[in-house]
């Protein structure tokens, strides 16, 4: 009896595992769609703007919705008994700004003084949705199920200095870019 419940165990923590990696794959793809406007990414450096527009919007989307299949997967599992965390929290005011982000980038097809404000507002929205978005990541690298997951305490603060740095690469070239007008 201990074996299959084991393996139940296993199978839950699969799940769980692979529910969450729908959303973290969210925290690899957005700054990569961001990154991809920036001169410091050096794969982006041969294409054209209609090229690095098209990446970025594909890199969005794609990662928009991994973050809505694993928060679906995960408000489902739990079956609607949702936790009011700070790293709940964080995730859905990063979800809120980044959406605030998609609806304010769309917008942005106009001419002259509006389509430089309509700019400005979509790089700053998605700037502080990708700092909330950091934030509910490094948040989440503590609860007890990663501590669990990651074998060594060690790999943790390393992650979290990471994402700092990341982070702080990802945010700088737009906001720099948007004060320059």
């Amino acid at each position: 009896m201990e074996i299959v419940e084991g393996f139940q165990d296993s199978v839950d923590n699969d799940k769980n595992n692979l529910n969450r990696e729908f959303v973290g794959k969210f925290q690899l793809l957005v700054p990569s769609g961001i990154f991809s406007f920036s001169y410091y990414n050096g794969s982006t450096i041969p294409m054209s703007e209609k090229e690095k527009k098209f990446e970025h919007i594909f890199l969005e989307t794609v990662g928009i919705l991994c973050c809505i299949l694993g928060s679906t997967a995960i408000i489902l599992e739990t079956e609607f008994r949702l936790k009011t965390t700070v790293h709940a929290i964080t995730g859905v005011i990063a979800s809120c700004l980044i959406l605030l982000s998609v609806f304010t980038g769309t917008c942005t097809n106009g001419h002259g003084v509006s389509k430089r404000i309509m700019k400005c507002i979509h790089v700053v929205t998605g700037v502080f949705g990708f700092l909330a978005s950091s934030l509910c990541f490094v948040l989440g690298l503590f609860r007890p199920s990663v501590e669990k997951w990651v074998p060594v305490s060690s790999v943790i603060p390393f992650l979290v200095i990471f994402c700092i740095l990341y982070t702080t690469a990802v945010v700088l070239s737009p906001l720099k870019n948007c004060m320059k007008g």
